[in-house]
């Protein structure tokens, strides 16, 4: 590893090593990222990069190519250089001197934008081993917590050829993972159709691997939101943090346990702001933190501060976006409305999702509340009386703030938005909306 740019002259290349270069500065204390220090590149390191490219291949990921010094050497290479072809692997091809370049050498474009699902395939393909658990424990609890989103990601997408390879290699990969691991993809695999199942799994696991933190919190999980059994998962919590009390994920979800089901308010907090003390990025705690602020502090500028936290690191959480929709609408906000259909297309594309069914009932009352759009609010409350004839419910939501700034704001009905509003959070009978003329119509 070639950490600052000076030292490029004393590189060896040989094929059996990889070799990694600092272009521009020093990586660790002196980077160079601007688009003027990017411009020139020390003279040592473009002979090297010259000697290293004639006799090799090209595979560009995750770049631009908007340094200008970079596309100055390639067009100075020859003709001959590169024998081994060059790749671009990204959504689009650059513009420019670095797009030209492309073109003029025959470059091969990868249609391929997700970095974990490339990273997925070459595992696969080049039957490359997951890492060591034994050397790097923290380390490979975050990879397998990306892996498990990754998963989810993948197996939620339609079946079309094109994801065809990523099934293949998703499979695969999931199938060589050992330890807790192994015990936690297949418990997940009953989770929603043999709970049963999947609770024997756990158990089973959890008597292999009892000092497991991560294992344990995720049991914990599973007790509270799929067995219903609050008191033995806050039992599971406390064991997962006694192990380690440091787990940020743990602490958050232990945290949303306090909130939600034990109305333990002052001793959720605490744990949210444990949890992200240790890990400030975490999107889920965010998210969830921003909704007890609001819900339970009212102090909704502290909510919207979080919940802009939350969807800059992971801009596709649905429930996230359907949640921040809910605060920015019920406060006048019409960029709601934006957050709203974004969760309700990514909510359509996994209804198996326990949550989704729910929260795409509630962003369809967000439309219908707060809309002037007679179009949209009638085909909003059609698929709404869909859902919850079918038994789509989301207990307990508060959706009387919604309601108070749709009432203020004109709504044609407000008598019904109330009563529809207390069907949804299963305060009233659906039967009690019987008698409004736009349920009749709807």
């Amino acid at each position: 590893v070639i950490s600052h740019e000076s030292l490029a002259g004393f590189v060896k290349i040989t094929r059996t090593r990889p070799l990694v270069i600092k272009l521009h500065g020093d990586a660790r204390l002196e980077p160079k990222n601007t688009e003027l220090e990017t411009k020139e590149l020390a003279e040592t390191v473009r002979e090297v990069l010259k000697t290293l490219l004639c006799e090799t291949g090209l595979i560009f990921i995750g770049y631009g190519g908007n340094d200008v010094s970079i596309a100055e050497i390639l067009n100075e290479l020859p003709s001959n250089a590169l024998p081994w072809g060059i790749y671009w692997v990204g959504s689009h091809v650059p513009d420019g001197n670095m797009g030209g370049w492309l073109e003029e050498r025959n470059a091969v474009w990868v249609n391929q934008n997700d970095f974990d699902e490339l990273m997925l395939l070459v595992l696969n393909e080049f039957g490359l081993r997951h890492p060591g658990k034994d050397r790097f424990d923290k380390l490979m609890d975050t990879y397998f917590e990306t892996f498990k989103e990754l998963k989810g990601r993948v197996e939620t997408r339609l079946k079309k050829e094109e994801v065809r390879l990523l099934r293949e290699a998703l499979e695969r990969a999931v199938q060589e993972f050992g330890s807790w691991w192994a015990v936690e993809l297949e418990a997940e695999k009953y989770e929603k159709e043999n709970p049963e199942k999947a609770d024997i799994i756990y158990q089973e696991g959890i008597k292999k691997f009892s000092d497991n933190a991560a294992l344990l919190g995720d049991y914990a999980v599973f007790l509270k939101n799929i067995r219903k059994d609050y008191d033995k998962a806050e039992e599971y919590y406390r064991k997962s943090l006694e192990i380690d009390p440091h787990g940020a994920n743990n602490l958050g979800n232990y945290a949303l346990f306090l909130h939600e089901i034990r109305k333990k308010y002052d001793k959720a907090e605490e744990y949210y702001r444990k949890s992200l003390e240790i890990d400030p990025h975490g999107a889920n705690h965010l998210g969830n933190y921003a909704l007890f602020l609001r819900n339970i502090r009212k102090d909704y500028d502290k909510a919207e501060e979080y919940y802009r936290k939350s969807l800059e690191i992971d801009p596709h959480g649905a429930i996230h976006l359907g949640n921040y929709a809910c605060l920015l609408l019920s406060r006048g906000n019409k960029e709601g409305f934006l957050l709203a259909e974004k969760a309700i297309e990514l909510a359509r594309k996994d209804l198996s999702e326990p949550l989704h069914k729910s929260l795409l009932l509630e962003c369809l009352f967000y439309q219908y509340a707060h809309s002037t759009d007679e179009h949209l609010q009638k085909r909003s409350l059609k698929e709404i009386k869909i859902l919850l004839k079918e038994g789509t419910t989301s207990p307990g939501w508060n959706l009387s703030d919604n309601v108070k700034r749709a009432t203020q704001d004109g709504h044609p009905h407000p008598d019904f938005l109330d009563k529809l509003a207390r069907v949804i959070s299963e305060e009233i009978d659906i039967q009690k909306l019987d008698n409004f003329n736009p349920w009749q119509d709807a």
